[in-house]
């Protein structure tokens, strides 16, 4: 009798070991099939997303915006950001460089310090496995679970023979979202040519007889031997008066964007009645091809000039002595301090 028991456990035995070999084999099967058909699907999808990337960073390329600039827009704005700046710009193919230059530097910034291909950013967020390269990590089933056809990490040995696609699966549109907050702006529609010559022709004409008379009192100064040197804020001496006539003649070379650029720092009202050109011709500064960096500096001018809502309230602040550029009842407004 006990023959017969032990006889029977055996069979019984060997069934169950059996039976756990057939599911184990059908269940390796059915995740091989999973992992082929919707693994497949994810890698082709993950991978097409990678070429896209590729196709807007050549773009991008073209277009004068460096990798750097990417990685930054990237970074700050995300996949999404990068598409939505691609299609700004594919509407817009008559801009140039020069005139991305704000958005250039702005993305730029935005970068981490470690420069970083926006491709290989991609990649990573998609995890991408090398084809053929496999897990290392596999654990095996203890000698007991091999012995009654139990595999518990089965699912985790199968995974480890298609690590590509299972990364694939894992991944399936993690697109880089990036830290969020930004906004591209691109430079407003172009003036019209008559219109930007006309703006920028008025804005050069009164710098120039500013410039004009500057020049003069300066090489005047340079000259001069009498005892009552004549009282000047940028120069005491003849020796100073000299070096900055001299300064002022290289502004002559300049173009006209640049010289109205350098010598708004010698007579500020040159962008004083640059925003009040701006402010009753929205866009003739601002927008206008002929002045991408004077208008640059008008902008930024502006947006870090201090707000009053009134003469008098600037009056009672404790600014009315300090030198600078103040936005006075919707006016910008240079103060030269004490002198």
């Amino acid at each position: 009798m006990g023959a017969g028991f032990w006889a029977g456990f055996g069979e019984q035995f060997s069934d169950t070991v059996e039976e756990n070999r057939k599911y184990i084999r059908k269940a390796k099967d059915d995740r091989r099939s999973y992992l082929m058909e919707k693994g497949s699907r994810a890698l082709a999808s993950n991978k097409k997303e990678i070429q896209k990337m590729q196709e807007y960073v050549s773009y991008f390329t073209m277009r004068g915006i460096p990798k750097r600039s990417v990685q930054g827009l990237l970074e700050k704005s995300g996949y999404a950001g990068i598409k939505n700046f691609y299609s700004m710009l594919n509407n817009r193919p008559e801009l140039s460089t020069a005139e991305l230059s704000e958005v250039i530097d702005q993305t730029a910034s935005y970068a981490s310090e470690l420069d970083i291909d926006p491709i290989t950013i991609m990649k990573r967020a998609f995890n991408t496995v090398p084809a053929g390269e496999k897990d290392p990590v596999v654990r095996k089933s203890s000698f007991l679970q091999s012995l009654i056809g139990n595999e518990p990490n089965w699912k985790a040995g199968v995974d480890a023979e298609y690590p590509e696609l299972t990364s694939a699966i894992a991944n399936e549109g993690n697109v880089p979202t990036g830290l969020g907050g930004f906004s591209i702006q691109l430079p407003g529609e172009r003036l019209n040519p008559t219109t930007a010559t006309s703006a920028t022709t008025a804005l050069l004409g009164d710098a120039e007889r500013s410039f004009d008379e500057e020049l003069e009192i300066a090489k005047r100064a340079a000259r001069y031997t009498g005892d009552d040197f004549p009282t000047h804020p940028k120069y005491g001496d003849q020796t100073r008066a000299r070096a900055y006539a001299s300064t002022l003649e290289k502004l002559k070379s300049l173009s006209t964007d640049n010289f109205l650029t350098e010598y708004s720092e010698v007579d500020q009202n040159v962008l004083i009645n640059a925003a009040l050109r701006e402010k009753q011709f929205p866009g003739q500064v601002t927008d206008n091809p002929n002045l991408i960096e004077f208008s640059r500096l008008l902008k930024r001018t502006i947006a870090n000039a201090k707000v009053f809502a009134s003469p008098e309230a600037y009056a009672r602040s404790e600014f009315r002595n300090v030198a600078g550029y103040y936005m006075i009842a919707g006016n910008l407004k240079y103060n030269p301090g004490d002198r």
